[in-house]
């Protein structure tokens, strides 16, 4: 959901932007639930076999499979900074551009890493930035998937759930 808000320009948590997206995002998270034995979001269906049909119109009018996999081979990633020993990662998505900047800072630059954060912050809100600690750029990509626009995962839950692997649907994400 956030891949897709950050490049259509909608506020889906929010609950602006269009509503047929946003519902797709309500079946596919009733769909996680469902596996999950947790409760489905309101007004969804509560079995996959009831939540199927509805998903599938959606996920074929919507095209999603070409739009969420476009925005993750669109995306360019820079790494600027030394990424070897680095402990903390500024990631900085610029959806206009389709970027994702990594820059990665050692302990002692932690000042250094702040202060730059602050300022893009401040200087461009447009940006989506996020200052975290990792125990390396992997670990950093498992951690915030949406920030590299790596929709695969997403991807895969929503081919279970149309019908596919079954056992693909089932994360502990």
């Amino acid at each position: 959901m956030e891949t897709y808000s950050t490049f259509a320009g909608e506020a889906l948590k929010s609950n602006v932007g269009s509503p047929e997206w946003m519902r797709f995002f309500a079946l596919v998270s009733s769909a996680i639930a469902i596996y999950e034995n947790s409760p489905c979001v309101p007004s969804t269906a509560s079995t996959i076999e009831d939540l199927r049909p509805e998903l599938t119109t959606l996920y074929e009018k919507l095209n999603v499979w070409n739009v969420l996999s476009g925005y993750s081979a669109g995306a360019k990633l820079a790494t600027d900074k030394e990424m070897w020993n680095a402990d903390v990662f500024l990631l900085v998505l610029d959806p206009d551009e389709f970027t994702v900047t990594v820059s990665g800072y050692s302990r002692d630059q932690l000042i250094e890493a702040n202060e730059e954060y602050a300022k893009i912050e401040k200087e461009s809100p447009q940006f989506q930035s996020v200052l975290v600690s990792a125990d390396s750029l992997n670990a950093l990509r498992l951690a915030y998937p949406n920030y590299f626009l790596d929709t695969a995962e997403f991807l895969r839950v929503v081919h279970a759930a149309l019908g596919g692997n079954d056992d693909a649907g089932k994360s502990d994400a």
